[in-house]
């Protein structure tokens, strides 16, 4: 069974006051049962529907997905973690390390 994920298309669309029909419309004639499906999270969007998505709704993918992205932020925090400490302090290095810390320093002021 595979897991459902959370996303914010309804609260977007009904912020809109539209309906399924309406958003299944404005993004090319979709039918309002592939709208639900994907605002239920039974079916993942492809990238160019959620490009359109984000485009009606004038709200981007992450806020779109924002438990998904929060994850993903976390994953990528720790990551770095263990790169930074599994590589030597040197020379050769230097570009490296201070590219992961301060994309681990975005990261973190992302959160705040």
């Amino acid at each position: 069974m595979q897991k459902r994920l959370h996303n914010y298309l309804r609260t977007y669309r009904r912020r809109l006051g539209l309906s399924q029909k309406d958003a299944a419309f404005l993004l090319g004639g979709r039918g309002k049962e592939k709208i639900s499906r994907h605002e239920r999270g039974v079916r993942e969007p492809v990238l160019e529907t959620l490009i359109a998505y984000s485009i009606l709704y004038d709200v981007s993918l992450a806020d779109i997905y924002s438990r998904l992205c929060e994850r993903q932020r976390k994953a990528i925090l720790k990551q770095i973690k263990a790169m930074l400490q599994d590589t030597p302090e040197n020379r050769e290095n230097e570009l490296k390390r201070a590219s992961l810390t301060r994309l681990a320093d975005r990261l973190k002021s992302n959160n705040q």
